[in-house]
């Protein structure tokens, strides 16, 4: 889980799998020692109301911008369910996480198909029949 420890404090979000790359400027890096807790459950659990609480409460506010002390996050306590609970709903997440990643690539998809049918439909370049065929291909 990729988390802000400077600015923009609180923010989270997963890396997708199979992505390679390096930590930017005022980014961490957050994951579970324990293999029950999944990377979806930890980003649940970082971004709920009592996490964020705690993110807020020891925060250092300086001159120019905020941030956690990234020394003492280690000690930190981020709720968590119960163990058997723990599995199962990481099951369930990492689940709903995949098919969110999946929406969001089947849209980029279509968005680009789109962009790239419109302006030949508009000019008369291309027949709605024949775009209809390229859209089933493609799909």
């Amino acid at each position: 889980m990729l988390f802000s420890y400077e600015t923009r404090l609180g923010d989270a979000a997963l890396m997708p799998s199979g992505v390679r790359s390096s930590l930017g400027r005022r980014m961490g890096l957050l994951r579970s020692k324990s293999e029950s807790v999944s990377g979806a459950l930890l980003l649940h659990a970082y971004l709920s109301a009592g996490f964020q609480e705690e993110i807020k409460r020891r925060t250092i506010h300086g001159a120019t911008v905020d941030r956690l002390p990234l020394k003492e996050m280690p000690g930190w306590h981020i709720p968590l369910p119960a163990e058997g609970e723990r599995e199962r709903l990481s099951v369930k997440l990492d689940l709903l996480h995949s098919r969110v990643t999946q929406t969001a690539n089947e849209s980029r998809a279509l968005a680009a198909l789109r962009d790239n049918l419109l302006p030949h439909l508009m000019s008369g370049k291309l027949r709605v029949r024949d775009a209809e065929k390229i859209v089933e291909d493609a799909v």
